[in-house]
């Protein structure tokens, strides 16, 4: 039996209801969102064959059966249960009202039409850089979420345009296409709408990562069903914005949907001390956010530094001299090494077999890749103002952008990101300042600054 908070109770114990749940990092958000969804189905107070539980990957969905799982007493009722991303639920319920089974873009092909469609309005005759076709797929990407579809300029609809001629040609879809059908079906098509009033309850997880096509279509769900929702999030952690991706939704969950109860999961069971003062500074100054903080459970204080290196050769040394104290130690230890881009880790790729073993584990990965994960240890490479490593200039300069951009939106991200990789760490967490970076005299990052961790 789970030894479950004040705060978790109070979730645990209350009855079916529109709930919206603002869950800080290291909270135990899944374990009591699964939780409440076994308590209910045991207690018959949901069925399972009329509860959807909404994720955002595959791996996501197959983690949540797993705890399901082991948490339900009458497992025969998890045989009805949909659990699955938005695309995957709702891919199946437009089945029955295509003329023709879709057929999906995979990401190659994807980025194959987007290129063809840059071709078109680009005319370069030398080869386009993946950082430029990555900004288009992210343009096309970010579009399509949007309701109604919408460009902050004149290229961005002509690339959009082009790309569906292209994809109506090849008779593809791309996953976004799912949900605009979805939502042509629920206000056109009668027999739609009957078949989805059988649901009764609706959960979804990291519900800060939705944007305005799965709030739409999750809405019009709501609405003809008379579904209860239940969310779980963390607006603190919304990183997914180039994707379209939006914590309007559920910052103002208890607006647009009227009578929602709202709690905070605010103790942290995964970093030390220290660890959580940091990451709690930075967040601080993060405008437009819940109102909410990270009490750290651990007795222990951890250990935090920022250093100063000369570059990226020097920090290079002084992590593998790192690894090799902490390898030396003999001791089950799982360490990462986070950084803001891909191409900042390519040196590091080749020190994961050197430092395999049986009780030691090292991961290399972004910032991004890390969300949801945690380590003992976090080495955070690169904490720069204005990464140099972030974008090329060639796609900087081709890709033409809107004069409105939100910067305060961007730093606001960045700051988020940044946040993200600090709570990932449980008890040691060490970032790095090159003074020189990619080839260029940087400034510190005016969120490790934030922070107030020592510099050394």
């Amino acid at each position: 039996m789970e030894r479950w908070t004040s705060e978790q109770s109070l979730i645990l114990n209350q009855p079916i209801q529109n709930t919206v749940i603002f869950a800080g990092p290291g909270s135990g958000k899944t374990t009591v969102f699964t939780a409440f969804l076994a308590h209910q189905l045991d207690n018959r107070q949901i069925y399972s064959d009329q509860t959807m539980a909404v994720t955002f990957t595959r791996k996501s969905a197959q983690s949540m059966m797993s705890k399901l799982t082991g948490q339900i007493q009458h497992k025969q009722l998890l045989k009805k249960l949909r659990i699955g991303t938005f695309h995957g639920q709702f891919f199946r319920f437009i089945l029955p009202f295509v003329k023709e089974m879709p057929v999906l873009l995979k990401s190659h092909e994807e980025r194959k039409l987007i290129e063809s469609a840059l071709r078109k309005l680009l005319p370069i005759s030398q080869p386009f850089s993946t950082q430029l076709i990555d900004d288009a797929v992210q343009i096309i990407m970010r579009m399509k979420s949007r309701y109604p579809i919408h460009g902050n300029s004149q290229f961005e609809m002509d690339l959009l345009e082009i790309y569906e001629k292209n994809k109506s040609v090849e008779k593809r879809w791309d996953f976004e296409d799912i949900l605009l059908f979805s939502l042509f079906l629920f206000t056109h098509s009668k027999s739609f709408q009957d078949v989805m009033r059988k649901w009764e309850f609706i959960m979804v997880d990291e519900f800060q990562d939705t944007n305005n096509i799965q709030w739409y279509v999750l809405n019009e769900l709501i609405k003809i069903s008379d579904a209860k929702l239940f969310v779980v999030g963390d607006d603190d952690q919304a990183i997914y914005s180039f994707r379209g991706s939006s914590s309007y939704w559920l910052l103002h969950l208890d607006e647009l949907i009227p009578n929602t109860s709202k709690y905070f999961l605010q103790y942290n069971f995964r970093s030390d001390i220290d660890i959580c003062k940091y990451s709690s500074n930075i967040i601080e100054k993060q405008s437009h956010r819940s109102e909410k903080i990270m009490i750290p459970t651990s007795s222990m204080y951890g250990n935090c530094a920022a250093v100063t290196v000369k570059n990226e050769e020097e920090e290079y040394y002084f992590i593998e001299k790192l690894l090799l104290h902490f390898f030396s130690l003999k001791k089950n230890m799982s360490i990462a090494i986070l950084a803001r881009t891909r191409r900042e880790l390519i040196p590091f790729i080749k020190l994961i077999p050197k430092y395999y073993s049986r009780h030691f584990y090292l991961t290399v990965c972004t910032f991004h890749e890390a969300k949801g994960l945690e380590w003992d240890v976090v080495f955070l490479l690169g904490a720069v103002e204005k990464n140099p490593f972030l974008r090329n200039v060639d796609s900087h300069i081709l890709i033409p952008t809107s004069d409105n951009q939100n910067l305060t939106s961007e730093d606001d991200e960045e700051r988020r990101l940044f946040f993200v990789a600090c709570t990932r760490a449980k008890h040691v967490l060490i970032t790095f300042f090159p003074q020189r970076y990619g080839g260029k005299k940087m400034n510190i990052s005016p969120y490790l600054l934030e922070s107030q961790m020592s510099i050394h």
